[in-house]
């Protein structure tokens, strides 16, 4: 059995009778999925992404929180992969994900505003330029016709993207909390890998920003996205967001806003 990052369990289990996996040993993954006031989302997700770009969909039970859908921990992850190449997976991801949004659908407008209400005691203790920074960037995003046109995923990374089984090259990602918003809201967890090169003091090594930008533009070309889009609402999420993250950074403490801080220098426009 396995947790994955969002507190979800993921078991492979053998149900009887469902060939539909397409094994002849008939495997499934069985996801716990959590937090509740997302199951019923995650399912249907799932059907509307109907298998393009995300894992099978096998059964459901909403009101009990579990999701049978097609086997992947069996298989290989997406992070085993060069980082580009796995920038280049996503980004492709990114642009066959995406469906039109249905009217049960959080937005991502919605989730912004509520998160802006809601900052969390780290980011109050951010620099007051990169709030201000973010607050303006949040006026222009919400602003767009298109900020919660389509259904994407909220947490697209590599850890959670995996070859399909019987496949020639195919990548799917495993069930995820959906959003009725733009692709471009979508990039920014695929840039959180990067991170992981912050130093244990959480001093950042002399490449992280560049290693940030690439990984931007690896997933925005691969995407068709706007890159200053999609950087506008990293730097957004990251103020909202990235002092919530304990654990993203491979760090032992969770992130405060001095790594807060670090991260914001590093997406700043070169």
């Amino acid at each position: 059995m396995r947790w994955t990052d969002d507190t979800t369990l993921v078991v492979p289990v053998r149900p009887r009778g469902c060939a539909a996996t397409g094994s002849a040993r008939e495997q499934a993954d069985l996801h716990v999925c959590e937090p509740p006031g997302d199951r019923e989302q995650r399912h249907l997700a799932l059907r509307a992404w109907a298998g393009r770009g995300a894992a099978r969909l096998l059964a459901a039970d909403p009101a009990a929180s579990l999701l049978l859908v097609e086997p992947l921990l069996a298989q290989e992850p997406l992070s085993n992969r060069p980082e580009d190449e796995a920038c280049a997976v996503l980004g492709g991801l990114l642009r066959t994900l995406p469906v039109p949004a249905p009217g049960w659908a959080r937005s991502a407008s919605q989730a912004t505003e509520a998160a802006w209400e809601d900052l969390s005691p780290a980011a109050h203790r951010l620099p007051r330029r990169f709030v201000a920074q973010a607050r303006a960037l949040t006026r222009d995003l919400l602003a767009g016709p298109e900020v919660d046109a389509a259904l994407i995923p909220v947490g697209l990374r590599a850890h959670r993207v995996f070859a399909r089984a019987h496949s020639d090259g195919t990548w799917v990602a495993a069930p995820a909390i959906p959003l009725a918003g733009e692709p471009a809201y979508a990039v920014w967890p695929a840039l959180w890998p990067a991170t992981r090169f912050l130093d244990d003091d959480g001093t950042p090594p002399a490449h992280l920003a560049g290693r940030l930008q690439a990984r931007l533009g690896w997933v925005c070309h691969a995407a068709g996205i706007e890159e200053e889009r999609a950087r506008a609402w990293a730097i957004v999420r990251t103020v909202l967001e990235g002092p919530r993250r304990a654990g993203a950074l491979g760090t032992a403490e969770p992130p405060d806003a001095r790594t807060t801080v670090t991260l914001l220098k590093a997406l700043q426009p070169p």
